[in-house]
């Protein structure tokens, strides 16, 4: 379809660092982390449903409510204050000029200063020792150069009368105060008029107080200057600040002056001031957009960078950010265009917080960053859209990624997310692209070795099959068969599925769900193998198989069943599978990120649902959990088919490096050394072979019982690599767990415990994990008490493991063993003792033995150190009848000739013979067994 880069990566010195795309789709080139949808429209009306109530409550308010206080009160103790943001004449930001074709309400822009809410102020007077409050308004600030006079004025934002009108006079008179609250600064302005009257204006910002009182101080040192004869220099004309004079322009006339070098500082303070009302800021855009006025900062950064302007290229700059931080989806569109955003990034390199250095973003473009489409995409909207998302990217990811903040960021985010969905809703309802996409991939090759289909020719004109159709095989492609030109555009093809499956992730998990079960539907599986089935891949395509690699892990997070049904009715028409060349892949590729995702995508395909899910590596498998996973594969035929194909087709040549390893009784010359490549591959096939053991039962048992790949295994125990070593012993642990009487023999008859114990040993004096792993190990023998283990670990390697007891470090756990191991063997007591134990006393009354049972209970229930009182005297039991007596606890039954002589002196009481006496022998045996047992449980 489209949008690819080239895989070289950019000379990144002395310019800023950016990414490379390998992707044919320019999107989700750069990681990107999915923020709620930011609904525009939404926010725009209740902005305004806002400034509406906000009016309401202003119109309500009456000047008699207003707090009067003194001048040293903070503003926002008096009247109310309206929040920064809002509105203060109604008329404002209603609409655009006629000339902009704004249908709504005219633009009624109020007189010089109104507007600016950061100059409200509160008009206090001194009369007597009281200032009194003459109300709210706007102040503003003129000066008439023909009379070169200069007044402060304040309107009522009620009436529009004046509440001041005052001439700023030469005379030190002026005093700048702070009020009570010290945080809002100095926002009092004080001074005493020539008829003795004090006056004071207490401003809601502090901005807007600094602001007056720089002009005034203006028009002081003005004034000043003409009445100084002595002056060598010519007095200078007090002006409102440029930036001021811009947005009263603004707001007056709703055009932005044009920029030049000299304002453009300015314009970019205005433009930040405008910015804080919402309403405004969206018809400042408006206006930028309509004006072109990004298109005359071209113009101006052109010229200033072949004059090597340096400060002017800052200045623009500065004004570009503040353009963007406006955070307006019109003016981002604008700026995305084809002829504008190269010039933009231009302008964007000379950020002026590092004078020194300059960015390299067009150099990247334009070197780097290329659009190909691998396959035609004919909607133009689509591929607008492709690029803007791929460049909204980059600017976020790059080139504002140190000046984002939390809103830009966001609608950054809304704009690709949006764009995005757009972009995946189209490669899911447009017929004809994916089959023309995956066309290109062809089956090539049949297992007799006869070449079809792999020809050079159009890859759009071979129909396209879904997968599951008899096909053939897909093996390793002969280089002079294939075109350079076919090649290169299966590599792009490939980039950009990459990049739509990246895509996907942002989207529904509906929608995702849906287009990666077209994705297998239409052929993606047909890409993967081919890929896969190139031999001796150079730079660029190990970088295509990586891509293929986590394209086939994302299908088959969502539609595994897709991909086994792929398998099987391969498998069944006599070609090579996707499993066969996944294995094949594993065992001939030496790139180690390769390989571990071959080894991720083999264990998601052979996992099994619901099978060990409900217990970890430690946990002892229940009766409940391995019925309830046995069911569930019962439950699915599909699942216990394609398991009864790769135990029967597959596992052999999955296997095949570990069963070529020698045993470990035949070891010699050393431990085995694997170079870095065939650790590797050991370590990914111990770690299947877990889980395997662990999830598929019985088929995984009777392979370890019918092979020797215990014994092969075991040789990995005294190899040099630790993670080796770790693996290995992570499969016997789970041979161990699966409770299988069948496996625990055949590994008990091959001796594998031998070198684990050789292992223990080794570390027994290191503080590591694989120590504390082999400790683990052994103390999981002793806890479920696996007899026939341990019996053979004492029968046969006794001494080693009574000499590893008094090792300080594992000598705890070879004790344990030991202990169990003599507590199996114990023997019980004689049937003598029991039988003299149980009718010894048969001479007792039956009360008397009922008495002598619960005496025995309490007896062994109390405490060590508990004493008991033996009471001299001794009162009569009462019995209740025969039919209420039940036994709670099952016991050594009592003869029956005892049962049956409870005499009874005719009061219906029994007295009690003798003390508490200490249980016979038999009883005593008994109950030390029962209690062994309770802890051996626990």
């Amino acid at each position: 379809m489209h949008d690819a880069t080239d895989s070289t990566e950019p000379d990144t010195t002395g310019s800023a660092a950016a990414p490379v795309s390998d992707a044919a789709l320019h999107i989700d080139s750069y990681p990107l982390d999915v923020l709620p949808d930011i609904d525009i429209d939404q926010q725009q009306q209740q902005q305004q449903q806002q400034q509406s109530m906000q009016h309401e409550l202003r119109t309500t308010v009456s000047p008699s409510e207003l707090h009067s206080v003194t001048p040293d009160i903070a503003f926002n103790g008096g009247a109310r204050v309206i929040p920064s943001g809002d509105i203060l004449d109604e008329g404002l930001g209603v609409g655009m000029d006629a000339h902009m074709g704004d249908n709504e309400d005219e633009w009624t822009p109020a007189d010089e200063w109104s507007t600016a809410e950061m100059r409200r102020v509160k008009v206090y007077e001194l009369k007597g020792s009281s200032w009194n409050d003459r109300g709210t308004g706007m102040c503003s600030a003129d000066y008439d150069e023909s009379t070169e006079k200069a007044v402060i004025i304040v309107k009522s934002e009620f009436t529009e009368g004046e509440l001041l009108r005052c001439e700023i006079r030469a005379q030190d008179v002026y005093q700048r105060q702070q009020g009570e609250q010290g945080d809002l600064g100095q926002t009092l302005i004080v001074w005493t008029e020539p008829d003795g009257t004090d006056f004071a204006l207490s401003f809601q910002d502090l901005d807007g107080c600094g602001e007056i009182w720089d002009f005034i101080q203006e028009v002081q040192r003005h004034l000043r200057g003409k009445q100084d004869p002595t002056s060598s220099s010519p007095p200078s004309t007090p002006k409102m600040s440029l930036d001021r004079r811009f947005a009263q322009t603004f707001m007056q006339s709703g055009q932005i002056p044009a920029p030049d070098f000299n304002t453009i500082g300015d314009i970019d303070r205005a433009i930040k001031l405008l910015s804080k009302n919402p309403t405004i800021k969206e018809k400042i855009c408006e206006t930028l957009v309509y004006q072109k006025f990004i298109c005359s900062l071209i113009e101006m950064f052109r010229e200033a960078e072949q004059s090597e302007l340096l400060g002017h290229l800052h200045s623009l700059c500065r004004i570009m950010q503040t353009i963007i931080m406006l955070n307006e989806h019109p003016m981002y569109e604008h700026m995305l265009a084809d002829d504008i955003f190269p010039d933009v990034l231009g302008i964007l390199e000379y950020d002026p917080e590092f004078p020194e250095h300059k960015g390299s973003y067009r150099e990247f473009l334009s070197t780097v960053a290329h659009y190909r489409e691998a396959v035609p995409i004919r909607d133009p909207i689509v591929r607008k859209k492709i690029h803007q998302t791929y460049r909204l990217l980059f600017l976020k990811d790059v080139v504002l990624a140190r000046m984002l903040d939390d809103p830009t960021f966001n609608i950054l985010n809304s704009f690709i997310i949006f764009n995005q969905i757009d972009i995946v809703t189209h490669f899911q309802h447009e017929e004809t692209l994916l089959p023309r996409m995956f066309s290109a991939f062809p089956q090539l090759r049949t297992k007799d070795g006869k070449n079809v289909l792999d020809t050079d020719e159009d890859p759009s004109n071979i129909p396209a099959q879904l997968n599951g159709s008899s096909s053939p095989e897909i093996g390793p492609m002969p280089e002079s068969t294939i075109s350079p030109d076919l090649d290169n555009r299966r590599r792009d093809i490939i980039r950009m599925t990459h990049q739509l499956c990246a895509t996907a992730k942002n989207v529904q998990v509906s929608t995702r769900f849906a287009l990666y079960r077209l994705l297998v539907d239409r052929g993606v599986l047909y890409m993967i193998q081919w890929a896969l089935s190139v031999q001796n891949p150079d730079s660029d395509m190990l970088a295509v198989q990586h891509l293929c690699g986590d394209i086939l892990l994302s299908v088959m997070e969502y539609d595994p069943h897709g991909v086994r049904q792929n398998v099987l009715h391969h498998a069944e028409a006599g070609v090579r599978t996707l499993l066969e060349q996944l294995i094949a892949t594993m065992g001939g590729t030496k790139d180690l990120a390769l390989r571990s995702q071959v080894a991720d995508a083999i264990r998601v395909l052979l996992e099994v649902q619901g099978a060990g899910s409900d217990m970890g590596l430690g946990d002892r498998p229940t009766a409940a959990a391995a019925a309830k996973a046995a069911m569930g594969r019962r439950e699915d035929p599909a699942t216990e088919k394609f398991l009864l194909y790769f135990y029967e087709q597959c596992i052999n040549s999955l296997y095949k490096p570990i069963l070529a390893l020698p045993d470990f009784q035949a070891l010699q010359g050393g431990p085995p050394n694997p170079h870095r490549d065939q650790a590797s591959q050991f370590l990914f096939l111990c770690d299947l072979l877990s889980n395997f053991v662990l999830q598929h039962g019985h088929r995984c048992q009777f392979y370890i019982c019918a092979s020797n790949v215990a014994v092969k295994l075991a040789s990995l125990l005294s190899s040099r690599e630790k993670h080796v070593r770790l693996a290995a012993l992570r499969v016997f642990r789970a041979c161990f767990r699966s409770s299988n009487v069948f496996v625990t023999r055949h590994l008990i008859k091959q001796d594998v415990v031998l070198p684990i114990i050789e292992l223990t040993a080794r570390e027994s004096r290191r503080d590591n994990m694989l120590s504390s792993t082999c400790q683990e190990f052994f103390e999981y023998i002793r806890r479920e008490n696996l007899r026939l283990v341990i019996d053979y670990m004492m029968d046969k390697h006794g001494e080693r493991v009574r000499e590893l007891a008094k090792f300080p470090m594992v000598g705890m756990r070879f004790a344990g063993i030991i202990l169990r191991w003599e507590q199996n063997h114990e023997e019980p007591p004689p049937a003598e003792a029991v039988a003299n134990s149980t009718n010894g006393n048969s001479t007792r009354r039956w009360g008397n033995g009922r008495l002598m049972d619960a005496e025995e209970e309490d007896y062994f229930n109390s405490a060590d150190e508990e004493t008991v009182e033996v009471p001299l005297k001794w009162a009569p039991v009462q019995i209740p009848p025969m039919n209420t007596l039940k036994r709670k606890r099952g016991r050594v039954a009592l003869g029956a000739g005892a049962r049956s002589r409870a005499g009874s002196d005719g009061s219906g009481s029994t007295p009690v013979f003798q003390p508490i006496k200490p249980p016979s022998a038999g009883c005593l045996v008994l109950r030390i067994m029962k209690r062994t047992k309770r802890i051996w449980e626990l």
